[in-house]
């Protein structure tokens, strides 16, 4: 049997997992995020660290976050019938600390943040799936939840395409 690429460089790669508080750190609360931030900057700054990234799910893992989406420029589909797309929230250097170079776009960068145009980075499936013969890039799509809430009312931006991370060892 061949072995089947991962999608990302396990070598010299440590992980933890952080589960702050939440009554200290609400989920829907700056001061999670501001926690985050910190810790990120923390282990930045430790001898011997090239990177540092964060995610919410680690690849190979089997917890995810589910949820339908609906691309602007496509007709409206019924919620029963609506796409399902694998969430995960990462930090601005996550890719490159475990390898992962993006394919088209760009990767997340500084300027990516909660005052600016919410952006999103999809797979080389997403992009198969759905752009067979277009470019994903800057294309917007919306996730359920964040149709409602005025401050995301513009939706996400695809800001790049990335190669296949493998999500599940079958």
């Amino acid at each position: 049997m061949a072995p089947v690429p991962n999608g990302f460089n396990p070598d010299g790669v440590l992980t933890l997992d952080l589960a702050p508080n939440l009554s200290k750190y609400p989920w829907d609360m700056p001061r999670r995020e501001a926690y985050f931030q910190e810790l990120l900057v923390r282990f930045q700054a430790l001898p011997g660290i090239q990177s540092a990234g964060l995610t919410s799910f680690l690849p190979i893992a089997q917890a995810s976050l589910v949820e339908t989406f609906q691309f602007e420029d496509r007709p409206p589909v019924d919620p029963g019938k609506m796409p399902c797309v694998h969430l995960n929230h990462i930090s601005q250097d996550y890719f490159r600390t475990i390898g992962v170079q993006v394919r088209a776009g760009r990767p997340f960068s500084a300027q990516d943040g909660p005052k600016s145009q919410l952006v999103t980075i999809i797979n080389e499936t997403m992009t198969w799936r759905f752009f067979a013969n277009e470019c994903p890039i800057d294309r917007r799509l919306f996730l359920p939840l964040e149709r409602k809430d005025p401050k995301m009312h513009e939706g996400r931006s695809a800001a790049s395409a990335s190669p296949g991370v493998r999500r599940y060892w079958h």
